[in-house]
């Protein structure tokens, strides 16, 4: 298994309800050999859900110049925009702790980070309104573990 040193955050900008097939088509269409995220949040049946994008095993292709040691997790929406809904925060935290246990990270700002705050990056992910709850939905992780 990969060494995992951290967690990225991102957002898809796109509507919630975006499957994961949609995803992948674009990334494909970008070069990538399949869907970037290990991990999607989306509400395609009025539900919010996790669907699996890479297996954890295989390198990431969503943050340039933090892949190889990193797991990226999408919430679907455009989070710069429109406000992101408790169900999907909810499921991102419980998400987050889950891959936290999995790769025995800390629930930490160093262990799960935004795609914006990244070196290299110029970029709105995961949007303003996922970023103003940043912390909380941090402590929020470490209080599950």
């Amino acid at each position: 298994m990969r060494t995992i040193t951290k967690i990225i955050v991102h957002h898809t900008a796109t509507r919630p309800n975006v499957e994961r097939e949609t995803i992948d088509k674009a990334h494909r269409l970008r070069g990538f050999t399949e869907i970037g995220y290990h991990w999607l949040l989306h509400c395609p049946d009025g539900v919010w859900i996790v669907t699996e994008g890479r297996k954890e095993s295989v390198i990431g292709a969503h943050a340039r110049g933090h892949n190889l040691r990193s797991i990226g997790i999408a919430v679907a929406g455009n989070y710069q925009e429109t406000e992101l809904p408790l169900e999907a925060r909810k499921l991102l935290v419980e998400q987050l702790a889950r891959i936290c246990k999995r790769h025995i990270l800390p629930a930490d700002r160093a262990s799960i980070r935004y795609h914006r705050e990244l070196s290299g990056a110029s970029t709105l992910c995961p949007g303003k309104h996922i970023i103003k709850q940043f912390e909380q939905i941090v402590n929020d992780v470490g209080a599950l573990l």
